[in-house]
């Protein structure tokens, strides 16, 4: 990294330095998956997502959705994540 430090690390150094919870992580990372959520569903990237064609062994496809966020995820799901 630029810094010198993994981000998972700098993450780290900052919820104790700020003294943020895991619990307030989780439910703020649950809130921010749900906003993308519907952003989507209303349509609110449409114009900012370029859909790209892509050729693999698996044949071609066209990715025009960020593939990471997962919505439907909970606290309690993240929760079980180490």
């Amino acid at each position: 990294s630029y810094a010198g430090t993994s981000m998972g690390i700098t993450a780290e150094n900052l919820a104790e330095k700020y003294d943020i919870s895991r619990q307030e992580c989780d439910e703020f990372a649950v809130r921010s998956q749900q906003t993308w959520g519907e952003a989507k569903k209303n349509g609110l990237f449409d114009l900012e997502i370029a859909p790209v064609e892509i050729t693999s062994k698996r044949g071609t496809k066209v990715v025009d959705t960020d593939e990471h966020p997962r919505p439907e995820t909970t606290v309690d799901k993240l929760s079980s994540l180490k």
